[in-house]
């Protein structure tokens, strides 16, 4: 699949199970939980949701897939994912986000970012406190910007 044909919701958090009781991890996961009902027809196909993790170091492949698994989470057009130190700073710089490591965590900034399927970033949403019918509306004009 090729950015052109989709528009991407980007959730940037650490999903790792060390922080999945964190309001803001289970929030979001459960925001987007909702978001993929809503768009159940259109996932994988118009939309993408990704959820990148800061710490390569915890969550491997495995950890992120058993992490999904237990919160319901993933799926079709659903991915958790990491990769090497270098390209997750390359995708956090790009988006504004701020991580650190500190005692043996690591602190972060929140983004839900929306790409349109020219690979333009069509919105920011800061922190956690939206609703599913937000993040849901805002994604819905940015789909509905373009024919397809």
């Amino acid at each position: 699949m090729q950015i052109g044909e989709i528009a991407a919701a980007i959730a940037l958090t650490a999903a790792t199970a060390a922080c999945a009781r964190h309001y803001t991890t289970t929030g979001l996961v459960e925001n987007f939980r909702a978001l993929g009902s809503r768009f159940a027809d259109r996932m994988n196909t118009d939309l993408v949701f990704l959820t990148v993790s800061f710490d390569p170091k915890y969550d491997a492949p495995e950890t992120l897939a058993k992490y999904a698994a237990a919160s319901r989470a993933g799926g079709a057009g659903w991915h958790f994912l990491t990769g090497d130190p270098a390209k997750i700073e390359r995708v956090c710089d790009a988006f504004g986000i701020q991580y650190f490591a500190e005692e043996g965590l690591i602190t972060h900034s929140l983004q839900t970012a929306v790409i349109d399927r020219d690979g333009r970033l069509a919105a920011t949403v800061e922190g956690k406190d939206f609703t599913p019918k937000q993040l849901g509306d805002l994604i819905d004009t940015i789909l509905g910007a373009r024919a397809f």
